[in-house]
């Protein structure tokens, strides 16, 4: 192989899959809906009542598991996992449905990590199917409607939260914890 110290031909290369995509994500509205999506979730973070962690994984393209959730002829440039604590959810937006435009988030309905599947089976193949909730990002409402459901899980995690009187839910346990000694 041969060497260079010259990595012009690489940085144009990465240069210009910056840009494609940029141009792509721009003309389709995902980096509106993403920096939408960041200014909810950061107003959410800061109120008061709660110090959950709350944020968001993106992963440039689907996931497997983006495509159990939204169904038949899609373009989804974007995934991830969206963090509530500890609870996390499955999200992706998609582009384009049956050759239209669009601008859809989709968010799995359960928490991804004790949430069950439905499998479909079609000949040789079972596909999963992953239940979802789908917020049209175009209309007004779309993006309010995300807005006031993560605020939900939000409350209902700060509620328990708020009642874990002696660090016993999983948000302290790599905390030391101090050892009693009882004396006999």
């Amino acid at each position: 192989m041969p060497e260079s110290n010259d990595n012009t031909d690489l940085s144009a290369k990465f240069r210009k899959a910056l840009d494609d995509n940029r141009k792509w994500w721009t003309e389709s509205r995902v980096t509106d809906a993403l920096r939408d999506i960041s200014r909810v979730l950061a107003e959410i973070r800061d109120l008061d009542g709660h110090d959950l962690d709350i944020h968001i994984d993106w992963s440039g393209g689907a996931s497997e598991n983006a495509f159990a959730m939204i169904h038949g002829s899609k373009t989804v440039p974007i995934s991830g996992v969206l963090h509530i604590g500890n609870r996390k959810h499955l999200l992706a937006i998609s582009t384009q449905e049956g050759g239209n435009s669009v601008l859809k988030l989709y968010m799995s309905r359960f928490a991804i990590d004790q949430q069950g599947n439905r499998n479909r089976k079609s000949k040789d193949t079972i596909d999963e199917n992953i239940r979802a909730i789908c917020y049209d990002l175009k209309k007004k409402d779309g993006l309010d409607t995300f807005r006031d459901n993560v605020l939900n899980y939000v409350a209902k995690a700060a509620l328990i939260e708020e009642c874990d009187t002696h660090d016993s839910f999983g948000k302290n346990r790599d905390k030391p914890r101090e050892i009693r000694k009882y004396k006999l």
